[in-house]
């Protein structure tokens, strides 16, 4: 999951917006060749990570580092891993998750 925020924060840094879906993701890690962020989107395609695309972190009403940007596909129904828009990796119980905000495009 570290390798997946690195990417998308680099992409976000070079776009000003989050990749529109795990197609262009993909793409952009294999043009700046992060093989580490090819593995992740990975396990984004095989449905075990939950990406919200299209994000701009200016557009945040609730901070970055309060808003689920990535999850793992276990934490609304038990806990597990979560990557908050500042980057930061952590574990969320199901009860905290469903209170989190959660990233938008909009």
């Amino acid at each position: 999951m570290n390798a997946l925020s690195l990417a998308y924060h680099d992409y976000h840094d070079t776009y000003k917006k989050g990749p529109a879906d795990a197609k262009e993701f993909r793409g952009y890690a294999i043009k700046i060749l992060d093989k580490d962020a090819q593995l992740a989107l990975e396990g984004v395609e095989r449905s075990d990570y939950i990406v919200f695309y299209g994000v701009n972190f200016s557009r945040l009403l609730d901070g970055t580092q309060n808003t689920v940007l990535a999850y793992h596909k276990d934490v609304p129904s038990k806990c597990g891993a979560v990557l908050m828009a500042d980057g930061v990796i952590k574990p969320m119980s199901a009860a905290d998750f469903t209170k989190s905000p959660k990233a938008s495009s909009k």
